[in-house]
């Protein structure tokens, strides 16, 4: 469930910011409330990217 909040958080913060500065708070609280309220059959954009359990950047050593 957390994990839906924040990422819904996160869309909304995104879409606020596109829509001008000050929509970045209401999109962000309105993001979270439907990640909250939403079930996950209905709406689901995938496994979040911090649990994406790739560590593909963990060892990455430049030349």
């Amino acid at each position: 469930m957390t994990d839906r909040v924040a990422s819904g958080a996160a869309i909304g913060a995104g879409a606020g910011l596109l829509a001008g500065g000050v929509g970045v708070i209401p999109g962000a609280l309105v993001g979270a409330g439907v990640g909250a309220f939403t079930d996950p059959d209905d709406v689901n954009l995938g496994k979040p990217m911090w649990r994406d359990g790739d560590d593909q950047y963990a060892e990455y050593k430049p030349k």
